[in-house]
């Protein structure tokens, strides 16, 4: 039970962390088209 709940967050926090990640990745390379 309690391994499932953690499962569960430890899932969401690395889908947000990618999120994150491809966020600033896509806003760096909008900055580098533009120049």
């Amino acid at each position: 039970m309690c391994l499932e709940i953690l499962h569960i967050l430890f899932s969401n926090i690395n889908r947000l962390g990618n999120g994150l990640f491809y966020l600033q990745l896509g806003h760096s390379f909008g900055q580098f088209s533009t120049s």
